[in-house]
């Protein structure tokens, strides 16, 4: 049972991380124009109710704040994109 808590918890270190680069490299990808499904949608995309889970996780855990730090891009990241798709954002890359 030990093992699968240590197993557990080296994988919550490294999800936020792994979200945070991923939501990084699809945002850049998306600002040169490039589609890129898999990246943004399939591997690295992530809706409210995992990410609360993982914040839960967080605190539950104690983990510091440098670990939630990629957690509140990723939530910025999303919360910006529903903005955009739904309202719309007028910003233009010129």
């Amino acid at each position: 049972m030990k093992t699968k808590y240590k197993y557990l918890l080296i994988i919550l270190r490294w999800i936020p991380m792994l979200l945070a680069i991923c939501s990084l490299i699809d945002n850049i990808i998306a600002y040169f124009d490039v589609n890129n499904y898999w990246l943004g949608s399939m591997l690295g995309g992530v809706s409210i109710i995992p990410l609360i889970f993982i914040f839960l996780a967080s605190y539950v855990f104690q983990f510091c704040i440098y670990h939630r730090i990629p957690l509140y891009y990723v939530l910025l990241n999303f919360i910006l994109s529903v903005i955009d798709t739904i309202i719309g954002i007028p910003i233009s890359d010129l």
